[in-house]
């Protein structure tokens, strides 16, 4: 592993919460909710998909590789999760709030990595992965959905906030 992928991956997963936080301030609920497609993930939806990925995905998957020995990582069907949540229907502040700190928790696991731990190894659809990988993996989920979301935020009513 190389020093500056890592320092890349780990801004990356540092700089997640305010981008969400900066897309998402002062907008209305219908802006929230707006969804390009019937669907499509909303900002809202991609806020609490972000969340429960934050726990339940790659949160579990960084603890499941420091405990055992080449664990078997889970899939999650983010589509399901959204509507057995009802997503659309969530608070979005509190969403954010539980995102930072889930955030932060993981990345202080991060932070305090050895070399060796690094290079743990799990099994991800039928595949071997390394923790860095997974990290790796993590960072650029992270990117798509603010991608998605910097889209989506151009197309809930222009970016407009006042309506």
């Amino acid at each position: 592993m190389q020093e500056d992928r890592f320092g890349k991956f780990v801004e990356i997963l540092e700089n997640t919460p305010g981008k969400l936080g900066s897309l998402l301030e002062r907008r209305s609920e219908e802006q929230l909710r707006y969804q390009p497609s019937k669907g499509a993930f909303s900002l809202k939806a991609n806020l609490l998909h972000l969340r429960d990925l934050e726990r339940e995905g790659y949160g579990r998957r960084l603890r499941v590789i420091l405990a055992e020995d080449l664990p078997v990582l889970q899939e999650i069907d983010g589509e399901r999760l959204s509507r057995l949540r009802h997503y659309q229907a969530a608070d979005a502040a509190l969403a954010l709030r539980q995102f930072r700190l889930l955030r932060e928790a993981n990345l202080a696991y991060l932070r305090n990595m050895t070399g060796f731990q690094w290079h743990r190894k799990a099994l991800w659809n039928n595949a071997e992965v390394t923790l860095f990988q997974v990290v790796e993996r993590w960072a650029a989920h992270d990117q798509e959905h603010l991608e998605a979301m910097e889209q989506l935020a151009k197309g809930s009513h222009g970016g407009e906030t006042d309506r």
